[in-house]
């Protein structure tokens, strides 16, 4: 008997050491990434990381790159590679799930000393994705990237309070963008270059709009209201509104 109690006793001991790290395998995800050139062929040397991930990874012959112990919530991937433009993806990260993305690589702009082109003071992906075509229709809030520079908001969220039809509020020590079409607490759903982000909650919000630096910013686009937003991102059935943020390229 007096045997048996110091090896149960140590049973137990190493039971709880493998608890926890069982509990801590499960509280990270992992990140498959496919990345290919603008003919849709294999692209080695991208570098892929992940915003709050420690270690990125780049990708081998077949264009693949696996990223380990990315934590949880939603998460920026950033893919760059000399001679292409870097790509931004938004992923949500899910415990012990596995996030698949396939990235196709554009070659960036050769700079022409001598030659100027301008678009009017139009950014050409703002074009592309129809930015300017919803101003116009004058519905929603908008922000340019001329308008953030005059601004210089510290966070993401500190730039709605310029913006009509939201309001900024504080949930402890973060900063949550509120609808004023549907009364105190009616959260937006936000939506990354066109992606939706998993937020659903003032904690998942923040974290989302935090995901992105002002800096990282080329225009926000933003509707208060069921009423006001448009048909691309009224699938789902958003009644506290929209926010949209398209990044810098």
């Amino acid at each position: 008997m007096t045997r048996t109690l110091p090896l149960l006793a140590l049973g137990l001991a190493l039971a709880a050491a493998v608890r926890p790290a069982q509990a801590q395998r499960g509280e990270v995800a992992t990140l498959v990434v496919h990345v290919v050139d603008e003919k849709a062929a294999p692209l080695p040397g991208a570098y892929v990381t992940v915003a709050g991930a420690r270690f990125g990874a780049t990708t081998d012959a077949a264009g693949q790159a696996r990223v380990s112990n990315v934590p949880l919530g939603n998460r920026l991937v950033i893919v760059s590679r000399q001679g292409y433009a870097y790509d931004r993806r938004p992923g949500v990260f899910q415990p012990g799930g596995t996030v698949q993305l396939e990235v196709a690589m554009r070659p960036a702009p050769v700079e022409l000393e001598g030659i100027t082109v301008t678009t009017q003071g139009r950014n050409m992906d703002l074009v592309r994705n129809g930015f300017y075509d919803r101003q116009k229709q004058g519905i929603g809030a908008f922000m340019t990237r001329q308008r953030l520079d005059d601004l210089r908001p510290f966070r993401t969220a500190d730039a709605f309070r310029y913006m009509r039809g939201f309001t900024v509020q504080s949930f402890g020590a973060r900063n949550v963008v509120v609808s004023n079409r549907r009364g105190m607490g009616c959260i937006p759903k936000v939506y990354i270059d066109g992606a939706e982000m998993f937020a659903r909650s003032p904690r998942e919000q923040s974290d989302a709009l935090d995901m992105l630096r002002p800096d990282d910013i080329e225009a926000i686009e933003a509707y208060a209201g069921a009423a006001e937003v448009p048909a691309e991102y009224s699938l789902t059935g958003n009644i506290c509104g929209v926010i949209v943020l398209w990044t810098r390229h």
